[in-house]
């Protein structure tokens, strides 16, 4: 459960249009679950390979376009926030 314990980032992967669909309102969801922390979100899977821009246009803040970028990026975000 996302509002029992604070988290960094979350990672959402998606293989269809029509889940994307639903996606805007779940990011949103769980950003107010983790408030006040601001997590990262990085979405990967099939439809964002296919069009990363989708990403910042459904509210994320990462696109994994496969899954050696998606640990690059959750690796970085880790990285940062032990700084």
């Amino acid at each position: 459960r996302l509002s029992e314990r604070p988290f960094a980032a979350l990672g959402v992967s998606c293989g269809c249009e029509r889940v994307a669909a639903a996606l805007p309102a779940f990011l949103a969801a769980a950003r107010s679950l983790a408030e006040p922390a601001k997590p990262a979100i990085i979405v990967g899977g099939a439809v964002f390979a296919l069009n990363p821009a989708l990403a910042c246009e459904i509210g994320a803040d990462f696109a994994a376009v496969e899954p050696e970028s998606a640990r690059r990026i959750s690796g970085a975000l880790l990285e940062r926030q032990h700084l």
